[in-house]
């Protein structure tokens, strides 16, 4: 919470009501339809982090808000009224989360996302390709090491070697894209499109990097809703109809096949596990490295790929391309 009376009674005078966030505050205008982002923090690092990821924001922004794809990015700035702290202003868009509203409607959420997300992918995909090579370099080079993960490692480093020559284009995708993200924006005649919000991570890689983030979300949505909605998504387990339902639009209209989707999960989630437990192992925290192990392990493994698998229809068309090769 943000605990500086001066910075309130400003953000009071200037009609800024808070309403969710923690480091990056998120405050509603009263009269104005427009949200201020704040990041509240003075490590230089995550300062340096939040202004490079508002300037990110802004410039994606121009591409993708005049298309529906998600909400105008107004403005941001280094320093908010001699704070020190980043920020910036974007449109407010009247909508309905998609973590609240699938928990009312699966069966609409079911039906709505396999034609929206082949809609938003489409738009992306007929955008600017770019060569992506140094950028799988630079992953690769970054990967940690922590000790007793020599073998998921080299499974997670495979992963990342196969993408780099054989997906080295990419577009500007969201690259953090989960049911917290997504917007149900209701157009005329009562039709709903599917917004994504939240940009300031996107980054520029190929369109399975980012559906590798949203299998990991539906396997286990809890670490990403908000916290009052845990305990019904702890009862729903995996969102296993939702992957079914999404994931022919993968090879269907987005042309991700099987090796390329596999090679991102086990790259992106794999990584992102090593990294954490080289940090708790650092901080002497068995129990998190152990808990983070154990994704590592799932995800190496194929293990989650066995729990939450293709659809048949999936299965059929590698079995086919299996067969012509």
């Amino acid at each position: 919470m943000n605990n500086d009376p001066e910075l309130n009674a400003l953000l009071l005078r200037m009609g800024d009501q808070r309403i969710g966030g923690m480091h990056r505050a998120v405050y509603r205008h009263a009269k104005l339809e427009e949200v201020l982002k704040l990041a509240l923090t003075r490590d230089p690092t995550l300062v340096q982090d939040a202004r490079t990821a508002f300037r990110r924001a802004l410039e994606v922004s121009a591409a993708y808000a005049p298309v529906g794809l998600m909400p105008e990015v107004l403005e941001f700035g280094d320093d908010f009224y001699g704070t020190g702290y980043p920020w910036l202003r974007e449109r407010y868009v009247h909508g309905d989360s998609l973590a609240r509203k699938y928990l009312l409607d699966p069966a609409g959420c079911i039906e709505l996302l396999p034609e929206e997300l082949a809609r938003i992918y489409g738009i992306i995909k007929a955008g600017p390709v770019s060569d992506v090579r140094a950028m799988w370099d630079d992953k690769l080079q970054d990967l940690a090491h922590p000790d007793g993960c020599e073998k998921e490692r080299a499974a997670v480093r495979r992963a990342g070697e196969y993408l780099r020559e054989h997906h080295a284009e990419g577009h500007g995708i969201h690259s953090d894209v989960q049911f917290g993200n997504m917007l149900a924006v209701e157009r005329a005649g009562g039709a709903e499109n599917l917004m994504l919000i939240d940009w300031e991570v996107s980054e520029v890689m190929p369109l399975s990097y980012e559906f590798a983030m949203l299998y990991a979300f539906l396997f286990d949505p809890t670490a990403q809703v908000p916290g009052a909605l845990v305990p019904a998504y702890r009862r729903q387990r995996s969102l296993r109809a939702v992957w079914d339902a999404i994931a022919p639009v993968l090879w269907r209209d987005l042309g991700i096949t099987v090796e390329e989707f596999v090679s991102a999960f086990i790259f992106r989630m794999g990584n992102a596990r090593l990294l954490q437990i080289e940090s708790a192992l650092a901080r002497g925290d068995s129990t998190l490295a152990e808990d983070c192990y154990r994704d590592l392990r799932a995800y190496t493994s194929g293990e989650l790929l066995t729990a939450l698998p293709y659809p048949k229809w999936w299965l059929v068309c590698v079995q086919a391309e299996h067969a012509r090769s």
